[in-house]
């Protein structure tokens, strides 16, 4: 089983760094999904320094269950998101700087929803996007 690097909050909680937005003729991000399929929740939003389509723009809590969702691709013409690809990967447990993964499909999700939430589509279409509260919920 593969596993990920994650940060503690001051309290000690498990959290991971999200964020991205598009390039020139390209967009990356990710972000986390919890057991609903919902965003994540913000802990701390960067407001300063180099934010560029970085993705470490959020920190948001995680937990056992929440799923890592990590896109890329080309963009069109018209700012379209074309050549999509992603990874998802499903926490399945937490130590105290890392997390076990395992990669899931998207069909095999625990609930019916767009995989990539309007706020985060839209943050991604965003050049050198600045503003990473499209990908947590507040």
């Amino acid at each position: 089983m593969a596993t990920l690097e994650i940060e503690r909050t001051r309290t000690g909680k498990p959290a991971y760094w999200v964020g991205g937005g598009s390039f020139t003729s390209t967009f990356r991000g990710r972000y986390i999904l919890t057991r609903n399929g919902d965003l994540a929740k913000a802990i701390f939003i960067r407001r300063t320094g180099d934010l560029a389509s970085r993705e470490d723009q959020v920190l948001v809590s995680l937990k056992e269950g929440y799923f890592l969702v990590e896109v890329d691709g080309s963009l069109g013409a018209r700012g379209t998101i074309e050549d999509l690809r992603m990874k998802i990967r499903k926490i399945k447990s937490i130590n105290s700087t890392l997390a076990e993964v395992e990669e899931v499909r998207s069909e095999d999700l625990p609930f019916s929803t767009d995989i990539i939430p309007a706020g985060v589509a839209s943050s991604l279409l965003v050049y050198h996007n600045r503003d990473g509260s499209g990908f947590a919920a507040a």
